[in-house]
């Protein structure tokens, strides 16, 4: 499904999608270019007001945009400043739902939202997940990867 891998400014590491993709495989696209592009008002923007975003190192459904901001896409971005990331292999679209698998990689130099000090461990996790979109906007989210064995990998050796 995807044709090659596209960099902007050695930040954009995501396939690009043909011209035929389908509408639900562009949001997710779009909002995870925004994520490596460390703009999190941009990719909050492509989340429904009324999200429901699924994390599991909280293990917790947060409900809205505002909420999913504060608690995951400003504090993720300002723990790991230099996050990408790569998507392993085609999404698999459904109608209005998105799976896809992902690749992270990035170093832990601000403070988490808890108040632990940055670390400086350089972190590389894998993991997947699966959205719906509805409208042109993330409607559902829902990561999955193993919470304890990213919490172990960035803490301080």
């Amino acid at each position: 499904m995807f044709a090659k891998v596209l960099t902007v400014s050695s930040l954009l590491l995501l396939p690009v999608l043909p011209a035929h993709a389908a509408e639900p495989a562009r949001v997710v696209y779009d909002y995870l270019a925004a994520w490596n592009m460390h703009d999190a008002a941009r990719a909050a923007g492509h989340l429904a007001y009324d999200v429901q975003y699924f994390d599991p190192s909280a293990d917790k459904t947060l409900s809205g945009r505002d909420a999913t901001r504060l608690a995951v896409v400003s504090h993720f971005m300002s723990a790991a400043p230099d996050a990408v990331w790569m998507l392993r292999g085609d999404q698999l679209v459904d109608g209005d739902k998105v799976a896809l698998e992902w690749e992270f990689s990035g170093t832990n130099t601000g403070m988490w939202p808890d108040g632990k000090p940055p670390t400086g461990r350089h972190v590389t996790l894998s993991g997947m997940s699966v959205f719906r979109v509805r409208d042109g906007q993330i409607v559902y989210q829902a990561d999955y990867f193993d919470p304890a064995a990213a919490t172990r990998a960035f803490q301080a050796m």
